[in-house]
């Protein structure tokens, strides 16, 4: 839930699990779309009017070349990876934390 510009995650959508699984989604997303923009690499077949032979490559090249939409969107998924590791880095942190206080309050009580 957005609250003041800030993502916050409900405790019961499962934290960080669910944070994960967006991310999953979303690199899916952007690998489907990435696989289905490959296809414009051999061009496209708009047919043989001037404009359809003026338009083809223009879309090709917005595509793919290096600052197409097919790069960027490569670029988009290894940073929603990396996030993906800081979450898991995040997840692994607050368990041992919550580890140790358990432990602390354990010894604290007998």
């Amino acid at each position: 839930m957005a609250h003041g510009g800030d993502l916050e995650i409900a405790p019961e959508a499962g934290g960080g699990r669910a944070l994960l699984a967006a991310v999953d989604h979303c690199i899916d997303v952007l690998d489907k779309y990435r696989r289905q923009l490959r296809n414009l690499e051999y061009g496209l077949a708009l047919g043989s009017s001037d404009g359809a032979r003026v338009v083809a490559p223009l879309m090709t090249s917005a595509a793919i070349d290096e600052q197409g939409l097919r790069p960027q969107m490569g670029k988009a998924a290894q940073e929603l990876l990396a996030y993906r590791q800081a979450v898991e880095a995040a997840m692994r942190s607050y368990e041992a934390t919550e580890g140790k206080i358990r432990s602390d309050m354990n010894r604290a009580d007998s």
